[in-house]
């Protein structure tokens, strides 16, 4: 059964690594993209996902506003998320873990950087953590 990934991610450049790296791994996981917190906060209440990464800094509703959202509905709280940022902001880290964050990612800075991630994401998150039903 294929897995489901959510990008909540305004940077083009961002999500085209990521979704390069996804494909490079080569496993059965299905990207969906959002641009914006709203859109994302939109496509989640709409169905299910198996994982989100989230960006922190976007414009409108902040990857922290969304994060808080997702961890007070019901129906989404059990979604990991992991906040995917170039923040190295203390601040941001612990705010994350605050707010319930699954994990809290540095954005690597080359396309090696990426599959490495990538990898490691979706062989920890997707292949041996257990999911709530």
């Amino acid at each position: 059964m294929g897995r489901r990934i959510l990008v909540i991610d305004d940077d083009e450049t961002d999500v085209m690594f990521l979704v390069k790296a996804f494909e490079a791994v080569g496993t059965d996981i299905e990207i969906h993209h959002a641009w914006s917190g709203a859109e994302g906060l939109e496509y989640l209440r709409s169905g299910g996902t198996d994982l989100v990464l989230l960006d922190l800094k976007m414009p409108g509703t902040s990857g922290m506003e969304v994060l808080a959202s997702i961890k007070v509905d019901d129906q989404l709280k059990r979604t990991p998320v992991i906040i995917l940022s170039s923040s190295q902001s203390r601040f941001d880290v612990r705010n994350s873990y605050e707010n319930a964050a699954n994990a809290y990612v540095m954005k690597p800075t080359s396309m090696g950087g990426y599959l490495q991630m990538v990898d490691s994401l979706s062989h920890f998150w997707l292949d041996k953590v257990a999911r709530a039903c």
